[in-house]
């Protein structure tokens, strides 16, 4: 056998060789890619399946978290009376979970709203509670609605003066003093008993 003939069958070897391995590599990919396949279809049901979870769990959540929020409310209660009357408001009147309508068919709730008298005057205060206040935006959104709304919507109330207080277990940083300092009476937990948290020199924001 020649030189040329020896390189000819040693090339066609190689060529075999390579065919070979390269079906190979090739069955191995088509196993791959049917694996991979299996895979997406399975972390495809398992997305479908936790986003179910996670709806059903939403709807329960919100109905705890309904419940939860009038923790705050619950506990202020029965010693609310004399938290104000440290600031000289004696409280007359109790009304939590005050409902009143509006437009048609609409309904606005306010956590507690009291009455009472400072300095021989009938006021009103309104109290928004939540288990925290996270942000300023949301003490923002309780003040929109005592100065722009309150009045509109319960309109018994539309004579006499109007005071926001709000009431939590906990505040974000720095937000139980911006509520202070938009005029709102601060409730939280003090002691385990929930009081009004405002310096003695504090001078409430009254909405006319």
């Amino acid at each position: 056998m020649t030189k040329n003939e020896d390189r000819v069958w040693k090339l066609l070897e190689e060529l075999i060789k390579s065919q070979k391995e390269t079906g190979t590599r090739m069955k191995e990919t088509d196993r791959s890619m049917k694996e991979t396949a299996r895979r997406m279809k399975e972390t495809d049901r398992r997305i479908k399946e936790t986003d179910r979870l996670v709806k059903e769990l939403s709807k329960n959540i919100g109905g705890v978290n309904n419940s939860l929020g009038k923790i705050p409310e619950a506990l202020s209660l029965p010693d609310i009376e004399r938290g104000f009357a440290k600031f000289g408001i004696e409280v007359s009147e109790v009304f939590p979970n005050a409902r009143a309508g509006y437009d048609i068919g609409r309904q606005k709730e306010v956590d507690v709203i009291l009455v009472g008298e400072l300095n021989n005057e009938t006021i009103v205060v309104v109290v928004e509670t939540q288990l925290r206040y996270k942000n300023n935006r949301e003490i923002d959104e309780v003040v929109k609605f005592i100065r722009k709304d309150f009045k509109e919507i319960f309109r018994l109330y539309a004579p006499y003066k109007v005071v926001g207080c709000v009431c939590a277990l906990g505040y974000g940083t720095a937000v139980d003093k911006h509520a202070m300092e938009e005029g709102f009476f601060v409730m939280e937990p003090v002691r385990g008993i929930m009081d009004i948290v405002n310096p003695k020199d504090f001078k409430p924001k009254w909405f006319i």
